[in-house]
């Protein structure tokens, strides 16, 4: 994979007369390297900036901006230099023009989009935040494989970028490895993967599965009764367990299945005394075994 680039059509060729201003000031009256200035200018140069004063920003303007910027392949060390630039930038703006910079200007901005780790308090999502998360998740197709790759199969974080639609091998239903191994996917995956014609691969990197991360929690937030009120963001980790609340193992043929009425069913064989749970897939065939 080549550098990552800012596509030049969405960029400009000036800055808006303010942010100029207060720019040059930033340059005149600090000591950062140049680089520094350079990022603040580059994201200034973003035409949906043209005519935006800084001082009218709002998270979701910066939003934009590193949207693009996880669409083209940067790297979340890049992007969380972003955060950090502004927030010295905003800093220095509030203190020097007090009268056009309000003190909570950009409060909500994070230090960093995107950190890794596992949360101590990571926690199994109640079924209303499935189905809201689920809601956001039509909108958007990449986000619903995201999300139903890691709540039905429960798989590492970073062994996403082996399912690819196009790297699946739909008659034995899995994903083939580098090193010769397998993921196994049931049929939620399976019927997702048929939706998706094979020559669009999806941008399944730690990079999107953050950027996804974020933008669905905000969504949880924004409902009228809020559906999410931690302070961190949905994390990896609360899928996993998530996966490991809901989905079962099917004890007929072991399928990964989702633990709700439509995926299972009464199944009795000969040498049962009784009726046994199977999923809809295989409706107890390998009980006979």
């Amino acid at each position: 994979m080549g550098k990552a680039v800012f596509p030049k059509a969405l960029m400009g060729d000036h800055i808006n007369e303010s942010n100029r201003k207060w720019l040059d000031d930033y340059k005149n009256e600090t000591d950062k390297d140049p680089g520094y200035y350079q990022k603040i200018e580059n994201f200034f140069r973003f035409r949906d900036y043209r005519d935006l004063p800084f001082n009218t920003f709002t998270k979701s303007d910066v939003d934009k901006y590193i949207g693009i910027m996880v669409d083209n392949d940067y790297t979340a060390d890049t992007i969380n230099v972003i955060p950090g630039a502004l927030s010295g930038f905003k800093s220095f703006l509030i203190a020097k023009y007090p009268s056009n910079f309000n003190k909570d200007f950009l409060s909500d901005l994070p230090s960093r989009y995107f950190d890794e780790g596992n949360p101590s308090d990571a926690f199994a999502l109640s079924l209303t935040q499935i189905n809201l998360l689920r809601e956001y998740n039509r909108q958007n197709y990449q986000n619903e494989y995201i999300f139903e790759i890691y709540f039905q199969l429960g798989i590492k974080k970073k062994a996403i970028v082996f399912c690819q639609p196009n790297n699946s091998d739909e008659e034995h239903s899995c994903f083939k490895l580098p090193n010769g191994n397998e993921i196994r996917y049931n049929a939620k995956i399976a019927e997702l993967i048929i939706r998706l014609p094979r020559n669009q691969p999806l941008k399944l990197t730690d990079v999107t599965v953050n950027y996804y991360l974020i933008k669905v929690t905000e969504y949880l937030r924004k409902q009228s009764s809020p559906a999410y009120l931690r302070e961190r963001v949905l994390n990896y980790s609360d899928l996993i367990k998530s996966h490991q609340k809901y989905i079962f193992a099917c004890p007929s043929c072991g399928q990964l299945t989702e633990n709700n009425a439509e995926s299972w069913v009464l199944a009795k064989v000969r040498q049962m005394s009784d009726f046994r749970l199977a999923c809809a897939v295989c409706k107890g065939a390998y009980y006979g075994n």
